[in-house]
């Protein structure tokens, strides 16, 4: 029976990690739109400083490289998954439920918070 579900699983994470892409980089090119044209530092604080010092590279490869950790974390933690779900003991079964909820939990956490903070920033340069 789990056998059947962790796929299923498996491929919400799988889009919902593309969608966490993606507003990922509506968020960096929303930010990069309101502090270079619009003035608005309030969209992002710390990132507008982060554009101030360092331009608009730093602060865009830093959150790149926190996805692609998140990815990689993600792919090794469906790698025991998978394994733990191939073993016979119910424990082990449950381990691997509970894993890839606890997966699926976290990317739709994220894919909520990027995207009120990319709503923000919209509504902010449409504000102004």
């Amino acid at each position: 029976m789990f056998e059947n579900i962790l796929p299923t699983y498996k491929k919400t994470i799988k889009y919902g990690f593309y969608l966490l892409i993606l507003l990922n980089m509506l968020d960096i090119i929303s930010t990069y739109i309101g502090i270079k044209y619009f003035n608005a530092y309030e969209a992002n604080e710390r990132t507008a400083y982060l554009f101030e010092l360092f331009g608009m590279f730093l602060p865009s490869a830093l959150k790149i490289l926190v996805v692609v950790m998140l990815g990689y974390t993600i792919k090794t933690q469906w790698r025991s998954t998978m394994h733990l779900l191939s073993d016979s003991n119910g424990w082990t079964i449950s381990i691997a439920v509970i894993s890839g909820l606890n997966l699926v939990f976290l990317i739709f956490f994220l894919n909520f918070v990027y995207f009120l903070i990319v709503l923000n920033n919209i509504n902010i340069i449409y504000n102004f």
